[in-house]
């Protein structure tokens, strides 16, 4: 073999090697790109599992609330009181609003209701906005005397 045809295989193995790099440079950009998109949609459904969690733990205390005041004979601090338990572990603020009957007025007005609020931007990390708000609504127990 002559030299030029010895250096002419050795310029093509170099250029196939540069095509190779660039072609490798390519693939670790699109790859960075498709990385930080898949990263914001996990985010997104981690958030949103959230937000779902916080609703889900909030009608629970709204209901067990209601429950304690309509079934138990118990007052509204009460039933605030079973909701702050029930939500305990869950590190937002929450307004808890009971309204009892008067039960010496209309005969018909006999629902017990607790309404169970918090700021959607602090359940979801500051991404949505509005409020997150449960409700539950019980009939007060006649007593059977």
């Amino acid at each position: 073999m002559t030299l030029s045809v010895l250096l002419s295989k050795r310029m093509r193995g170099l250029r196939l090697r540069k095509a190779l790099a660039r072609k490798r440079g390519v693939a670790l950009v699109e790859f960075a790109v498709v990385l930080g998109v898949l990263v914001l949609i996990l985010l997104g459904i981690m958030d949103l599992g959230y937000v779902f969690f916080v609703q889900h733990n909030m009608v629970n205390a709204a209901r067990d609330a209601a429950r304690v005041v309509a079934v138990r004979d118990g007052t509204s601090g009460q039933g605030v009181t079973a909701a702050q338990n029930r939500l305990n572990g869950i590190p937002l603020e929450f307004n808890i609003a009971v309204t009892t009957p008067d039960t010496s007025g209309i005969p018909g007005d006999r629902d017990v209701t607790v309404v169970i609020t918090t700021p959607l931007n602090a359940a979801s990390f500051g991404l949505m906005k509005g409020q997150l708000t449960a409700n539950a609504t019980m009939r007060l127990e006649e007593d059977e005397s």
